[in-house]
């Protein structure tokens, strides 16, 4: 069974009237993973996702942050459609590593 972590790795904050390290972009990897007999396989992207500054919403003060909140946020944005298309292309990358495709050979031709 595939499992996927995602991990923030840098956010970029501006100030917003009163308020300090506004998060509006966020850059973040996936990492898929499988184990199929004793063999780990694993895939990985990396990407980011910019949001709208709305003043008067619910601020987090930066230092109160976690990496899940920010991962919600991300997965709220993008939707499931979009969660499910990047998890489902990391899922193909494994797939891929454990059944690598039969590619064919170019053969010389044999009248030359």
């Amino acid at each position: 069974m595939k499992k996927y972590t995602w991990e923030i790795t840098s956010l970029y904050t501006l100030d917003v009237g009163s308020e300090t390290d506004y998060v509006v972009t966020a850059t973040f990897t996936i990492l898929g993973t499988e184990t199929v007999d004793g063999v780990e396989y694993k895939a990985s992207l990396a990407s980011g996702e910019t949001f709208a500054v709305n003043e008067g919403s619910d601020f987090i003060p930066y230092a109160d942050l976690t990496n899940d909140m920010v991962v919600g946020w991300i997965k709220e944005k993008i939707g499931e459609v979009g969660v499910d298309s990047l998890e489902a292309s990391l899922g193909s990358q494994i797939d891929s590593k454990i059944t690598p495709p039969i590619v064919p050979t170019k053969t010389a031709l044999p009248w030359s």
